[in-house]
């Protein structure tokens, strides 16, 4: 069994640097609604250096990848499935 759960990858974007270092993790954080003011903070703070801040949601799986072509995967967060829930199921992705 597989359980996952999204977090959410704040990260910021330089494009006067070189392609493979313009991108730095920042944090990441547990809810979209966190990430979003975060990502809100950091721009109206950091904006005129000309970088952008924003945020990516990841899968994490606590108990690390399971790989098997029948795996059911759930979860036990009890917030309901659903775009930006916190957990969901690679079924849920259609």
């Amino acid at each position: 069994m597989n359980t996952w759960y999204h977090l959410y990858v704040v990260y910021r974007y330089d494009p006067d640097f070189p392609v493979h270092a313009s991108i730095t993790i920042k944090e990441i954080l547990r809810s979209e609604d966190e990430a979003i003011r975060e990502v809100d903070r950091l721009n109206a703070l950091n904006g005129h250096k000309g970088c952008i801040y924003s945020f990516q949601s990841a899968k994490y799986y606590p108990k690390g990848r399971e790989y098997s072509l029948h795996a059911e995967e759930t979860s036990p967060d009890p917030r309901p499935q659903g775009c930006g829930s916190g957990r969901h199921s690679e079924a849920d992705e259609g």
